[in-house]
């Protein structure tokens, strides 16, 4: 402000020794032009952020997150402020007004050291293999079944189409309908509807 108002002290000056008795705008807006610097004086230019708060977080960093918390209870808010590089007292107040409900891992209280170590081992020697393929239609296909004459027709569990379950049948020479011939809600297709139609029938 003060640099234009000496520019235009200066054009008044120079105004007055003018022969041709220019109006001082004009001697003004050509002093003003032959500088180059029409917007430094004439006008404000608007830079990046002009007039905001400054963010914090942008909308990515916002969308990570809510990733982070939906929904999940393995990261603190101590652990996300470090890696979002904001304070814990910032990402709790974000968190509410993404309205995500904080998590936190629950024990199972009065857990003796007992049940601890058969929790561990149950866990390392769990079998993949459904109860309901190894107790149920293994020998009832053995028994009903012998001559091989037979083909196991799961429904679409992902369970049931798992490589172990598959590669156990296949052991066992037991036939399976793959899962790309296992239409889903086409009634028509599938005899067990019609089965379990007759079987109402004569139950009821």
């Amino acid at each position: 402000l003060l640099s234009l108002q000496k520019d235009y002290k200066d054009v008044f000056i120079k105004s007055s020794r003018d022969p041709e008795k220019k109006s001082p705008l004009l001697i003004f807006v050509h002093e003003i032009s032959t500088k180059n610097r029409p917007y430094e004086f004439a006008c404000t230019q608007r830079k990046q952020g002009y007039g905001q708060t400054p963010k914090k977080m942008t909308k990515v960093q916002l969308n990570k997150l809510k990733k982070a918390f939906d929904h999940k209870d393995n990261i603190s808010q101590r652990k996300a402020a470090k890696k979002f590089d904001i304070s814990q007292k910032m990402v709790s107040k974000l968190l509410k007004k993404l309205q995500i409900t904080l998590r936190k891992t629950m024990k199972i209280p009065d857990r003796t050291e007992t049940r601890i170590e058969n929790r561990k081992k149950v866990a390392r020697t769990m079998n993949p293999i459904p109860l309901s393929v190894m107790r149920g239609v293994l020998p009832f296909i053995k028994k009903q079944h012998s001559d091989g004459n037979c083909k196991f027709w799961p429904d679409l569990a992902s369970s049931h189409y798992a490589n172990t379950v598959i590669n156990y049948l296949i052991d066992q020479n037991i036939k399976i309908v793959q899962k790309f011939e296992n239409t889903a809600n086409v009634p028509k297709v599938r005899p067990i509807e019609d089965f379990w139609s007759i079987l109402k029938g004569k139950v009821y």
